[in-house]
């Protein structure tokens, strides 16, 4: 009798570890809670943008890699050179940033998930696209992402139990990284509040000058009538 209760116990010990391990499992396998998908009709099809990045698919021939999407996209938006590979994203040398690890994404954010991570046979890189606090929802901007000959856009996946992690580029100090769109602008705010300065500048110049130029000219009519007086 004793026997059979301690294997009735080890049987419900056995079911309960198995049972926890299935959710754990479940909780970071990945889900999918929305996507659309366009048709691939060429080499280098251009299936989404997200700032000025264009995420590209080939009809035939070699296959365009969702790591191939990171540093391209990390190059072209913030100036800055970069690998995706491994579990987590990395700044070339020469570069005073480094990515960061974050528990919120923001768009811009580099995503990876690991094969484990995600209950499949490879690990997959995404770029966040935006972010929906209210629906707890995330989109992302992503390469490679295929079903039946169409490449997957705007896939919406939750926020905070995906099985993503989620790193951003920063400063030495912490401080985000600018965009070189967020740098353009602020070189042409600068421009143009130069000008209007110098601007200002030649008028108050031109408004100063000016009771002198009249003194000269009422000056010069004096001289003038005076003449033809004598």
């Amino acid at each position: 009798m004793r026997a059979k209760k301690l294997l009735v116990r080890a049987l419900i010990f056995v079911l309960c570890v198995l049972s926890l391990s299935a959710c754990l499992q479940a909780a970071a396998y990945e889900t999918t809670l929305s996507c659309d998908y366009k048709k691939i009709t060429e080499n280098g099809f251009v299936a989404d943008v997200f700032m000025g990045v264009e995420a590209r698919y080939n009809l035939t021939g070699p296959t365009l890699y969702c790591s191939e999407l990171i540093p391209r996209f990390i190059r072209d938006v913030y100036g800055v050179e970069a690998t995706a590979s491994g579990y987590a994203p990395r700044v070339a040398n020469g570069f005073d940033c480094r990515f960061e690890e974050q528990t919120e994404a923001q768009p811009g954010d580099v995503l990876i998930a690991t094969a484990s991570e995600r209950g499949k046979g490879y690990d997959h890189w995404a770029i966040c696209k935006s972010v929906d606090p209210e629906a707890n929802t995330m989109t992302l901007f992503e390469q490679n992402w295929r079903w039946n000959g169409c490449a997957g856009v705007d896939r919406v996946i939750p926020l905070h139990e995906s099985c993503y992690r989620v790193y951003r580029l920063v400063m030495d100090d912490g401080e985000s990284v600018p965009t070189l769109a967020e740098l353009a602008a602020e070189e042409a705010a600068a421009e143009e509040a130069a000008e209007e300065a110098a601007a200002q500048a030649a008028i108050q110049a031109a408004l100063s000058e000016q009771p002198v130029v009249q003194s000269q000219d009422l000056l010069q009519q004096a001289i003038r009538s005076a003449e033809l007086i004598l």
